[in-house]
């Protein structure tokens, strides 16, 4: 994982109040996107998206 993906999880960790699970389960998210376009490490674009899944998996809680 790269620094940049690691410290834009930590961001989104305290902006979006991720309990340690969510944390964990974002992070294994983006590592299985990461494997599907075919790279090795985690970048920020892969957590993005992880991220991104994420809310729109809770979208109706934030509603």
């Amino acid at each position: 994982m790269s620094a940049e993906a690691l410290e834009f999880l930590h961001q989104a960790q305290k902006k979006l109040e991720l309990s340690v699970r969510g944390f964990e389960n974002t992070r294994r998210l983006s590592s299985t996107i990461a494997h599907l376009d075919g790279d090795r490490s985690i970048s920020e674009r892969h957590m993005a998206e992880a991220l991104q899944y994420r809310l729109e998996s809770h979208s109706h809680v934030l509603a």
